[in-house]
């Protein structure tokens, strides 16, 4: 048997000064996110996606999964309340305990303030190029 993983950490930097409103935004939302799904408490505490707010920014992290969706809610929510005009990078990575064929990949994102996030998936981009 083999064990399927969704790994993620990225960093989104703040101004110490915007630390306390970052605080309460990531609450927030978080429970938000909570509210709409109970599937996430038992590994993150309510909302797919580990989420430490720190002096200096927001760490994202999944160690065995993680939501996307829910990182790109939070973290939209940071960059247009806090009108951080810097873009939010993240990346994930698709790995498995064991070699089974095409078990691994990634992808990665970007959030702006004020426009959509844009994702993408390797293993589906390649399979568009190739279909093209």
């Amino acid at each position: 048997m083999a064990n399927n993983y969704c790994q993620t950490s990225a960093y989104l930097p703040i101004h110490e000064k915007d630390f306390e409103q970052a605080e309460n935004i990531v609450n927030r939302v978080t429970a938000e996110i909570s509210r709409d799904s109970d599937e996430y408490e038992e590994e993150f505490g309510d909302c797919g996606v580990g989420v430490e707010v720190e002096k200096t920014g927001v760490w994202f992290n999944g160690e065995e999964s993680f939501d996307q969706e829910s990182l790109i809610q939070i973290a939209q929510a940071l960059l247009d309340e806090l009108e951080i005009d810097t873009p939010f990078y993240f990346s994930w990575a698709y790995t498995c305990s064991k070699l089974r064929l095409d078990e691994f990949g990634g992808g990665a994102g970007v959030v702006r303030r004020g426009e959509e996030p844009y994702t993408i998936d390797a293993m589906q981009e390649v399979i568009g190029f190739v279909e093209r």
